[in-house]
């Protein structure tokens, strides 16, 4: 009995030591779980030697909870620390993934914007000379165009143009009403439009 008090206090003081580093690692705390399970189950073992067993069970389970209850805290603040680093890893991962994005995002930008510059560029150089040719040669017509205009000649045929088209006006003009005329002829039995 006393080889076992002295095992379980060489536990505990091996356990708050281990406790009271900061490095506490998942596996010591396994270690001391286990370690302090063992002692106890030997404790409880002792228990049935002796008269009162249920006693001694109650109050080996008793300190065996007490123990195990701040290793178990321990696992659970170990495994809550593991858990807040991993989710801030994974949001590091997320924002670096989300700024490389954005950068080939610009960068692809940039690019599709040079091209187009460099697009538009080469087709302002290609329709530069035939911009300057149309507005030579519409400037050239223009004078050409003028000068005719002034000219008595060129006057006196538009006039002659302008008549002549005024006089197949007034001719296809008599020849409609002449036809329309003798329709309204043919068709005696109706009304003509307009008159009541």
């Amino acid at each position: 009995m006393k080889s076992i008090a002295m095992v379980l206090l060489l536990v505990c003081f091996s356990c708050t030591r281990l406790l009271a580093q900061d490095q506490v690692s998942r596996g010591d705390i396994e270690i001391l779980m286990q370690q302090k399970n063992e002692a106890f189950d030997q404790l409880e073992r002792d228990c049935y030697q002796k008269f009162a067993v249920n006693d001694c069970v109650k109050d080996v389970n008793a300190k065996r909870r007490l123990e195990l209850a701040d290793l178990k805290r321990q696992d659970a603040l170990f495994s809550a620390t593991e858990r807040t680093q991993r989710a801030t890893e994974q949001l590091q991962r997320l924002e670096q993934k989300k700024r490389e994005a954005q950068e080939r995002s610009e960068e692809a930008h940039a690019i599709d914007a040079a091209a187009e510059k460099q697009k538009k560029q080469l087709l302002h150089e290609k329709s530069e000379p035939h911009k300057q040719k149309l507005t030579q040669s519409t400037a050239a017509q223009r004078t050409v165009k003028i000068k005719e205009a002034k000219s008595p000649a060129l006057i006196q045929k538009n006039q002659t143009d302008q008549q002549s088209k005024i006089t197949e006006a007034n001719r296809r003009r008599a020849e409609r009403d002449k036809r329309l005329a003798e329709r309204d002829l043919t068709i005696q039995g109706l009304p003509k439009p307009g008159s009541k």
